[in-house]
C-alpha cells in the first residue's frame, strides 16, 4: 500500500485528496459532488459498450473515468476501471460485466462517502 492508498475497508483517501486541492475540504466536496451528479454519463457509455461488445468504446470511457477516480484517489474504484480498460484495450470482454457490476457498487459507495463528507462540513 503506497501513502496514497486506502486502506482495503476505505472508499477514498480522503486526507491525501484533501491535500491535493490544497487542504480545501469543501472544494473537494463541490468536486466529488460534481462527479457523482453526472456519473450517469460515463457509466452509460460503459455499459453501452459492454451491451454492444465495443471495445474500443470500452476503453476509451473506462479510461476517463480511471483518471477522474484516480484524482480523488479512489483506488480500488480507479483500479477496477483501469481492468474494464485493459479489457478493452485487448477486445476481451468476457470479464466485462462483473468488472461493470463491482465498479457501480464502488461508486455507489464513494458517492455515499461524498454525502458524509457533506454531513461533516455543514
Amino acid at each position: 500500500m503506497t501513502d496514497c492508498e486506502p486502506a482495503e475497508d476505505q472508499v477514498f483517501a480522503r486526507a491525501d485528496a484533501i491535500r491535493y486541492v490544497g487542504q480545501d475540504a469543501e472544494f473537494l466536496r463541490d468536486l466529488l459532488n460534481m462527479f457523482c451528479e453526472h456519473r450517469g454519463e460515463v457509466m452509460d457509455r460503459i455499459s453501452a459498450a459492454i451491451d454492444n461488445d465495443a471495445a474500443d468504446e470500452l476503453r476509451e470511457a473506462s479510461h476517463r473515468l480511471k483518471g477522474m477516480l484516480a484524482s480523488f484517489f479512489s483506488v480500488h474504484a480507479a483500479d477496477t476501471t483501469g481492468k474494464l480498460e485493459l479489457a478493452g484495450k485487448s477486445g476481451n470482454l468476457e470479464t466485462a460485466a462483473g468488472l461493470f457490476s463491482r465498479l457501480d457498487g464502488q461508486i455507489d459507495v464513494l458517492c455515499a462517502a461524498v454525502d458524509a463528507l457533506a454531513s461533516e462540513l455543514e
